[in-house]
C-alpha cells in the first residue's frame, strides 16, 4: 500500500515492481525516521507511520497538478514504447512469439523454475551464513529493544547487543522487522513472501526493461536468462542486501528508459526510489544514487526532473550522516587512511582476515574459481557480456551505460573479496546487479539475432530454454555443488542452516558451569557473532574482542596488577575461540591471553570452538 501511493503521489508508473520498491522504501524510512524522533520501534508505530505516509501519498496525488510531475508516467508501465522529442527512436518491437507453442515453453520453463525457487525458499528461508549474527538478527534486536541506540555500537552496552563494529544501513533488516512485528515472532518462514517478491519484482524490471529496447520477444528472452543464473537467484533468496541492490540497479535502468521516453519528473523520482532502495541495503549501495545522478545528467534531464529526484537522494543520505553525527565516521566499519575514527580492534581483526581472503584474487587458482563458478552459475551473464562487448565495439552508445555500471559493480565485488569470510563463492553475491544487468542485455542481443524466421534463430531460443533447465540443479543447490554432491545433501532438501537444537559450544560452556559452583558464569567473550544470538535465549551475554569491556586483554601497556582488575571489573568468566587458525594467530599476535596475569583453562572442546575459563597465575 505505501508504495502504491508513492507512485500516485509522483506520477510513476504503478506495476508490482515499482509498488514493492516503494513500500521497501518506505519501511526503511519509517524505521529511521521512528529513530530520529525518538519514539519505540514497534508493530504500532511501524504500521501508524507507514499508515500517515500512505495518507499523505493519497492526499498528495489529489492535489498535486499532475503537470508538476508530468503526465507521462501515472498509470503507464511502459519504458520504451514510443518516441520522445530529443530521444532516439526505440528499437523495432518485435511482439510476435513466432507461435504459440513457444511462448507456452517459455511458460512452462518458467513455472518449473518458481516451483523449484518456491520450494527451497520455505525449506530454507534467510539461508545466508551471517543472517544469524546480522540481517535477521539486527531486525529481532530492533524490536526486542524498541530502538536502534544501540547500532552501530560504541560502547561496551551496545556490544551486548549487537557485534559487529559496522553501520550498514538496516534496509533489510527492516523488511525482516516488519514481517516478525507482523508475524509476532522471528520465525525466519514469515520472511519467505517478502524475499520472493524481490525476485518476483526483478524479473518484472527485467521483463519491461527489455520489451522496451527489443519487444516482448526480448522480454521473454530475458527473464529467462535471468533464470538461467542461479547466482543471482541464490543472492537473491539469501535475504540480505544483494537482493536489493540488484532491484535498485535493474529499476534504475527501467526508470532511465521511461525518462528517455516520456520526459517527466515521475520518472526521475522512480530512479530515485530505486536508488534509494540500493543506498538502504549496504554502504557500498551509495553507488546506485552516485549512478542514477549521473545517469540524469548525461540524459539531460530537467530542473523539475531533478526536484523529484532529489527527493529520495535525501533518504539515501540520511543514514550515513546519522551514522557520521554518531562516529565521525559514516562508514563505521571502515578505515579510510585515518580520516576517520574506526574501532582499532575490529579494524585490526579485519585487516588480519583480509590478508588470507584477498589472497584468492592474487593467484591464477582464484581467478580459475571464479570463471568456473561464473560459466556453471551465471552463464547466460556470460552471453550478456559478450553482447555488451561486441555492442561496444561495433560503437553502440546504448551499451554504455550498462557496460560502465557493470564496471564499477565489479569494481566494488573485488574490493569487497578481502573482506568476505565467506570465501571468493560467498563473494560473488555482490555481483547480483551486474549479474542481472547482463541477463537482461542477453535477452535483448538474442532477441535482436532472432528477429529472422531461421533455424539459426530458432536454435539461439533453443540453447536460451535448454541453458535455463540445466542450471535447475544449481537453483536447488547452491552454495552446495550439484555435481558434486548428493540431491539430498542440497540445502533445498537438507537445509544448511540448523533449525534449532541445543548449541555443543552452549552446552560444553554451562556443563562446566552447573559442575562447580566455582565456576560462575559471567560475560562470555567469543571470537564469532553467531555465539552472541544462539546463547541469548540461554541467558549468556557475549561479548566480541573490540568491545572496550576487554581492553585489559588487548592493552599491551596495562600493568599485571591493572590488567587484573579491569578484568575482575569487566565481569567476563570465559573466551571462547573457534578452531580457525587466522583467529588464533589473531589472538597470540594481539591479545595477553596466554601471559600474565592471566592464564587460560580449557574446560570445553567441541568440533566447532574450544571453551577456556579465564584464571590469574597464582
Amino acid at each position: 500500500m505505501p508504495g502504491a501511493a508513492l507512485t500516485r503521489a509522483f506520477r510513476m508508473p504503478l506495476t508490482l515492481a515499482t509498488a514493492f520498491a516503494g513500500s521497501a522504501v518506505a519501511i526503511y524510512t519509517t524505521v529511521v525516521a521512528l529513530q530520529l524522533v525518538g519514539a519505540r520501534i514497534s508493530l504500532g508505530t511501524m504500521a501508524g507511520a507507514l499508515a500517515a505516509m500512505t495518507a499523505a501519498a493519497v492526499i498528495s496525488s489529489r492535489v498535486t497538478p499532475a503537470a508538476v510531475f508530468g503526465t507521462g508516467a501515472a498509470g503507464s508501465t511502459s519504458a520504451g514504447s514510443g518516441t520522445s522529442r530529443g530521444a532516439s527512436p526505440p528499437p523495432p518491437q518485435h511482439d510476435n512469439f513466432e507461435s504459440p507453442g513457444r511462448f507456452l515453453a517459455w511458460l512452462v520453463i518458467y513455472a518449473l523454475f518458481w516451483i523449484a525457487v518456491l520450494w527451497r525458499a520455505w525449506h530454507e528461508p534467510l539461508a545466508g551464513p551471517d543472517i544469524e549474527f546480522r540481517w535477521s538478527f539486527l531486525a529481532e534486536q530492533m524490536l526486542r529493544q524498541g530502538t536502534l541506540d544501540f547500532y552501530p555500537p560504541r560502547n561496551a552496552g551496545d556490544f551486548q547487543q549487537y557485534f559487529w563494529a559496522e553501520s550498514i544501513p538496516p534496509g533489510a533488516a527492516a523488511l525482516h522487522a516488519w514481517a516478525y512485528a507482523c508475524a509476532g515472532s522471528a520465525n525466519a518462514s514469515v520472511t519467505v513472501p517478502g524475499v520472493a517478491l524481490q525476485l518476483i519484482a526483478l524479473h518484472e524490471l527485467v521483463w519491461r526493461s527489455a520489451a522496451a529496447l527489443g519487444g516482448r520477444r526480448a522480454a521473454m528472452y530475458a527473464v529467462l536468462a535471468a533464470a538461467a543464473c542461479p547466482l543471482l537467484t541464490w543472492s537473491m533468496l539469501l535475504g540480505q542486501e544483494t537482493g536489493l541492490t540488484a532491484l535498485s540497479a535493474v529499476g534504475i535502468a527501467f526508470a532511465l528508459l521511461g525518462w528517455r521516453e516520456h520526459r517527466s519528473a515521475g520518472w526521475a523520482a522512480l530512479a530515485g526510489v530505486f536508488a534509494a532502495l540500493g543506498a538502504a541495503a549496504r554502504e557500498y549501495g551509495l553507488i546506485f544514487p552516485v549512478v542514477a545522478l549521473l545517469s540524469l545528467v548525461w540524459v539531460g534531464a530537467d530542473r523539475r526532473s531533478w526536484g523529484a529526484f532529489a527527493i529520495f537522494l535525501g533518504l539515501a543520505l540520511a543514514w550515513p550522516l546519522r551514522t557520521l553525527a554518531l562516529t565521525g565516521n559514516p562508514f563505521y566499519s571502515l578505515d579510510f587512511a585515518g580520516l576517520f575514527p574506526a574501532n582499532p580492534r575490529f579494524i585490526a581483526w579485519i585487516e588480519h582476515d583480509a590478508a588470507v581472503l584477498g589472497a584468492a584474487l592474487r593467484t591464477r587458482a582464484g581467478w580459475q574459481d571464479f570463471g568456473r563458478y561464473v560459466f556453471f552459475y551465471a552463464p547466460a551473464a556470460l552471453v550478456g557480456a559478450a553482447i555488451l562487448l561486441v555492442a561496444l565495439m561495433r560503437g553502440r552508445r546504448d551499451a554504455i551505460w550498462p557496460a560502465a555500471v557493470s564496471l564499477v559493480l565489479a569494481g566494488i565485488w573485488a574490493a569487497s573479496v578481502r573482506f568476505t569470510n565467506g570465501g571468493l563463492f560467498y563473494s560473488l553475491r555482490v555481483l547480483s546487479p551486474a549479474v542481472a544487468l547482463a541477463a537482461l542485455v542477453a535477452g535483448v542481443g538474442v532477441a535482436m539475432l532472432s528477429t529472422r524466421p531461421t533455424r539459426g534463430a530458432a536454435s539461439l531460443a533453443l540453447a536460451l530454454a535448454l541453458l535455463a533447465l540445466a542450471t535447475f540443479p544449481a537453483t536447488l543447490a547452491l552454495p552446495q555443488n550439484p555435481w558434486r554432491t548428493a540431491w539430498v545433501h542440497w540445502p533445498a532438501f537438507a537445509p544448511q542452516v540448523p533449525a534449532g537444537g541445543r548449541d555443543a559450544t552452549l552446552a560444553a560452556l554451562l556443563d562446566h558451569t552447573t559442575k562447580d559452583r566455582r565456576n560462575a558464569l559471567g560475560l562470555v567473550l567469543a571470537d564469532a557473532p553467531g555465539f552472541q544470538r544462539r546463547f541469548q535465549a540461554a541467558g549468556v551475554t557475549v561479548i566480541p574482542l573490540w568491545s572496550p569491556q576487554v581492553d585489559w586483554l588487548f592493552d599491551p601497556k596495562l600493568a599485571p596488577a591493572d590488567a587484573a582488575r579491569q578484568w575482575r571489573e569487566s565481569g567476563v568468566s570465559h573466551i571462547i575461540a573457534s578452531k580457525w587458525q587466522t583467529n588464533i594467530d589473531f589472538f597470540n599476535a594481539y591479545s595477553r591471553w596466554s601471559h600474565p596475569p592471566f592464564r587460560l583453562q580449557l574446560v570445553g572442546d567441541t568440533a566447532e570452538a574450544a571453551v577456556f575459563a579465564v584464571r590469574l597465575v597464582e
